[in-house]
């Protein structure tokens, strides 16, 4: 300390070294913002549940604009469950997914359908037919949506806690 008072020029070489290294600080961050502006990436995860008895269905989504990728699995009591991906995208105020997944040891692929209403989405349902290993509904317009399950809003921490 008693060099710095002996020597005013270490005293400011020291001051414009610190704020050499602050203003570096605050332009790495500046350009990271830049970054993220530039991509547009604004994802959100949100995570949901739909609960029927002892049958629980937790459902994951990460959304970037109007593509939706994330996880579906379904725990029945009795039953077997089923658990994979899906992907997808947002059509108007309809989620339209492929629900790659395995069951009993097999894979399948199938198109599901939510219907958004607010902070719940609602299963749809409708008659499917298998296109090249992947089964899609028939005719996307009569998709059921009345007796759909609705999945409501749970935090991301207990999306799978039962």
């Amino acid at each position: 300390m008693q060099l710095m008072d002996r020597n005013p020029m270490l005293r400011w070489l020291i001051c414009a070294i610190s704020l050499c290294g602050i203003g570096a600080c605050h332009t790495a961050t500046e350009r990271r913002r830049e970054v993220s502006a530039e991509n547009g990436t604004v994802s959100q995860t949100a995570c949901y549940r739909y609960v029927n008895g002892r049958d629980t269905v937790h459902l994951r989504l990460i959304t970037d604009r109007d593509s939706v990728n994330g996880t579906l699995h379904f725990k029945n009591y009795q039953v077997d469950g089923s658990s994979g991906s899906v992907s997808g995208r947002l059509h108007g105020d309809t989620l339209v997914v492929l629900y790659d997944f395995f069951a009993e040891g097999m894979h399948s692929i199938t198109e599901e359908a939510f219907l958004v209403q607010g902070d719940t989405y609602v299963r749809g349902f409708g008659e499917r037919q298998e296109t090249a290993g992947i089964h899609r509904f028939i005719d996307r317009r009569t998709i059921d949506f009345s007796d759909g399950q609705a999945f409501h809003t749970v935090p991301c921490a207990a999306d799978r806690a039962d």
